[in-house]
């Protein structure tokens, strides 16, 4: 488990998975909470303060797993499918 800390705040939130996605997405699992602040990391009880300040772009939420970002990018939404047109039906006489 980490300790994740957003910058300028004191509390102390635990990541149970930590993972680079790519070179500019990192995925926090089962953090639940979501800040643009950036962040630092360490692991339990230590003072690593492995420095994450830079993402500060909230990439993707998935349940409880936060994405972010350090380029600004977000996760690209799919577009909705258009509905099929309705043909008007006259009635025969």
């Amino acid at each position: 488990m980490l300790d994740l800390r957003f910058v300028g705040e004191d509390t102390i939130y635990k990541v149970k998975k930590f993972a680079n996605i790519s070179d500019h997405v990192v995925k926090c699992g089962d953090l639940g909470i979501a800040s643009t602040k950036g962040f630092t990391l360490s692991r339990e009880n230590k003072e690593d303060n492995w420095d994450y300040t830079k993402f500060t772009t909230i990439y993707d939420k998935v349940g409880d797993d936060i994405y972010f970002s350090d380029d600004g990018s977000v996760k690209p939404v799919e577009p909705e499918p258009e509905p099929e047109p309705v043909e008007d039906v006259v009635p025969e006489e």
